[in-house]
């Protein structure tokens, strides 16, 4: 592909041409397959900002051969992992290819890898402002996750939700991350579901979002969880007025904890005094649990 002429190019396709129709090896028929196929794709020479010099086609093939090679499927789904890994791409490109490669690891069993793939994909393109495209992609994800893939999904989701925060698409974050902490609640990944709030609540918190991060809180289903997380806004928050009002709501919270969770989350207060010296509210109250 970086040789653009038209000798060149009629080369590397005549010769595949060639390879393809005499050679009885099913991974050199796949690999000129390959060749024909990227060098006929106008996408990919729009994508290098080169014209051929002359029009090219796709070869006239029949598609179960592409679609029931485990070479040829297998090298194109390693090639746009490599694309996607390493070389920027536009918005356009992004949509139509990410898809394309999706069907080519389906085509070889695997779901895993191409839901990263378009977990990647679109967290490029959320930190990039591409937020439409980067939504359709993660519905195709959604698609082919199934019950085996939830928490990969799950986290795709929150790390697109803490993308969008980044962004300040607080209304499509919320969103995101309420799918996510649906995932990771039921699969009870409750590590996860802290690390991808307490990013939130400090990107929230540099936005003085502190409503949005009470709305959040309070629709974890877990005490213990939300408690902890309630300490991490406590650290992040520097308005005094929403500074009384979480303490209030971990105070409150407290009171209905569990003994199991009283203990722990008195070792969580202890580990984390700094969020409770900030000010006279917060000596306060931690003078009221000596007591």
């Amino acid at each position: 592909m970086r040789v653009i002429d038209k000798k060149y190019a009629d080369a590397v396709l005549a010769l595949a041409d060639k390879v393809f129709k005499k050679s009885d090896n099913e991974f050199a028929r796949a690999v000129a397959l390959f060749f024909m196929d990227i060098v006929s794709d106008m996408d990919e020479w729009k994508e290098r900002e080169s014209v051929p010099s002359h029009e090219m086609s796709r070869p006239q093939l029949d598609d179960i051969i592409r679609d029931s090679s485990y070479y040829y499927n297998h090298i194109f789904a390693r090639y746009y992992l490599d694309v996607f890994k390493t070389r920027k791409y536009s918005a356009n490109y992004a949509l139509k290819k990410a898809q394309k490669a999706v069907q080519h690891f389906v085509n070889l069993g695997d779901f895993s890898t191409p839901l990263n793939i378009l977990g990647t994909v679109a967290l490029r393109l959320v930190s990039r402002g591409y937020f439409s495209e980067a939504y359709r992609l993660l519905e195709k994800a959604n698609e082919i996750a199934g019950e085996k893939r939830k928490l990969i999904l799950g986290r795709i989701f929150g790390e697109t939700a803490i993308e969008l925060f980044k962004k300040g698409q607080i209304d499509k974050g919320i969103i995101f991350i309420e799918k996510s902490r649906r995932i990771l609640e039921s699969l009870r990944y409750f590590l996860d579901l802290i690390w991808m709030y307490s990013h939130a609540i400090n990107i929230l918190a540099d936005l003085e979002a502190y409503d949005t991060i009470e709305k959040l809180l309070r629709n974890i289903a877990n005490i213990r969880i939300e408690l902890i997380l309630i300490i991490r806004a406590l650290k992040a928050i520097g308005d005094p007025h929403y500074y009384s009002k979480f303490l209030n709501l971990f105070s409150e919270k407290l009171n209905k904890a569990s003994n199991e969770d009283y203990q722990a989350l008195i070792d969580e207060i202890i580990s984390n005094i700094d969020a409770f010296t900030k000010n006279a509210t917060g000596l306060f109250f931690i003078d009221s649990l000596r007591r």
